[in-house]
């Protein structure tokens, strides 16, 4: 049987960890697959996951896109996936931690760092285009999940009190690389919860 869990101890390596085995046994027992989905089920998606929501993926043509995440009836909840050029082009919480080294208050970060993005999204307004997001749910266009993409829960070089990070980020890094084209978006009518 395949080592599914990470030896690290950080549950950011541990989760990579078994989305990138998830993610290669996709690869090889379903070579020609067309759509990869991936769903985080501990974030109440169970009970209120409607098929139509997920159906609005395809309203667009899937040769325009590389993932499709998703949002929340809510707040926007998954800050930390989250990468926006002009927005977030930074990880909140590793900046958090480093802040707050310099005797910042922890609340005063959160607001400006964190709570400031986690608001609404409407339905109605069209594609978000991202970097990074995730937001509980991803679709992904399978013809740019090559074997060269991986999650990484841990900075490469980050500080021994803080190398923790979004597995999302780099997997996501890593696949713009081979989709020049395509984007990755939130779309505000793929509500999960």
């Amino acid at each position: 049987m395949r080592h599914i869990v990470s030896d690290d101890d950080s549950s950011t390596a541990r989760i990579a960890s078994c989305r990138n085995n998830l993610l290669q046994q996709a690869r090889e027992e379903l070579p020609s697959f067309d759509y990869y989905f991936v769903l985080d089920v501990d974030v109440g998606a169970s009970s209120l996951f409607d098929v139509k929501d997920f159906v609005s993926n395809f309203i667009y043509p899937s040769s325009s896109w590389l993932a499709m995440t998703a949002t929340q009836r809510s707040e926007y909840y998954d800050i930390w996936a989250l990468r926006i050029k002009s927005i977030l082009p930074f990880d909140c919480w590793q900046r958090i931690s480093e802040l707050t080294w310099f005797f910042i208050d922890r609340s005063y970060l959160m607001k400006h760092l964190v709570n400031i993005h986690q608001k609404p999204i409407p339905r109605n307004i069209s594609l978000i285009e991202v970097e990074s997001a995730f937001g509980g749910a991803a679709l992904y266009n399978a013809k740019y999940l090559n074997g060269n993409c991986s999650y990484e829960g841990k900075h490469k070089y980050g500080t021994w009190w803080n190398d923790n990070k979004c597995e999302h980020v780099s997997f996501h890094e890593c696949l713009q690389q081979y989709a020049t084209e395509q984007k990755i978006y939130i779309n505000p009518q793929f509500q999960i919860c």
